[in-house]
């Protein structure tokens, strides 16, 4: 009959058998266990396993709230700035970050620093949020530790200092955060941030975050695999947008050349080899220049990867893997520039 032991196996059967683990839940719940009444109120509110009722996620997550349970605190206040089951009221939810935060409450501490960033139920004041950004961090929070090693690294109103975001994103990293673990795969891919090249610690973390679906991640992975160069395609305007590719994949360690569509059947096929990998950018999937160098470019055996507007293209057909472009309407009034 203990609420609380009731409540860890509510959590320790929640992977293995949600059946078991959602009886423990309400019979903590009936005690008034406070950290099961935030539960189910917020279950209650997202919908999740019952029945959403806002009505009823209000009413357990104030009891919670009456409690002293903290995270009752950030989730009200969560539904105060959205304006969900109750009247929406910024400054209400500040407040109840506040006091969370000043509990001690990491998260609410990191809530509560976007909130002084952008304003919002507070004047905005940039270096009040970044401060609480840093206390969110040190108190690991590894979302905290992300973003203050992103205000590191980008110089915001602290000064840059690469090294000291590395450690942030390295703490991060290591709790799981798929974003810190991504931002190091390529940080240590390069030489450029003064921190060394290491392509072990770039795989390593890189494959980390891919495994949790980031989906930069999976593509920064599918480069690493790539024992050959990315060399970009395409002819005019796509062209333009090929070659700045080109240039970004090699600016982020990337191995990366440029070939004009058009000139590539003129003997600049010389540059590819089997190894490569051949992106061609083509918004129609049909232009002639284009597809003529499909053949030649599976001569030589290397992957061929089409972005196209069109996957139902020749190009598209043709490549071994498609990537969509497609934009519903384009910039250009007449919708005929990309």
């Amino acid at each position: 009959g203990d609420a609380e032991a009731q409540y860890q196996l509510f959590e320790y059967y929640l992977a293995q058998d949600q059946d078991k683990a959602y009886q423990y839940l309400n019979q903590a719940v009936e005690q008034e266990y406070p950290a099961a009444l935030n539960t189910i109120g917020w279950l209650y509110y997202k919908g999740e396993r019952i029945e959403q009722d806002f009505k009823k996620a209000v009413h357990y997550l104030n009891k919670a709230k009456e409690r002293g349970e903290l995270l009752a605190y950030v989730n009200l206040a969560t539904l105060y700035v959205r304006g969900d089951a109750v009247v929406k009221d910024e400054k209400k939810s500040y407040e109840l970050l506040k006091y969370a935060s000043q509990a001690g409450l990491a998260i609410a501490t990191f809530n509560l620093s976007q909130y002084y960033l952008h304003g919002i139920g507070v004047d905005k004041n940039k270096k009040r949020g970044i401060e609480m950004l840093k206390k969110s961090a040190d108190q690991g929070l590894a979302i905290g530790q992300l973003h203050y090693g992103q205000v590191l690294f980008h110089g915001d109103e602290v000064g840059r200092d690469i090294p000291k975001s590395v450690q942030y994103f390295t703490l991060a990293a290591e709790q799981g955060e798929a974003g810190a673990q991504m931002i190091l795969g390529r940080l240590h891919g390069s030489a450029q941030y003064g921190i060394g090249l290491n392509p072990k610690l770039s795989f390593k973390w890189t494959k980390r975050a891919a495994d949790q679906g980031d989906i930069n991640a999976i593509a920064d992975l599918g480069w690493m695999y790539c024992q050959g160069k990315v060399v970009m395609m395409g002819i005019g305007k796509t062209g333009i947008i090929a070659h700045k590719m080109a240039a970004s994949f090699a600016s982020t360690g990337t191995p990366s050349i440029f070939v004009n569509a058009a000139e590539a059947v003129h003997g600049d096929l010389g540059m590819i080899n089997a190894n490569d990998v051949a992106i061609l950018v083509s918004n129609s999937g049909s232009t002639n220049e284009i597809l003529n160098i499909i053949d030649p470019l599976h001569r030589l055996g290397c992957t061929i990867i089409a972005m196209t507007g069109n996957l139902d293209s020749p190009l598209a057909k043709r490549a071994d893997h498609a990537l969509s472009i497609h934009v519903d309407t384009e910039a250009c009034p007449l919708g005929i520039a990309p």
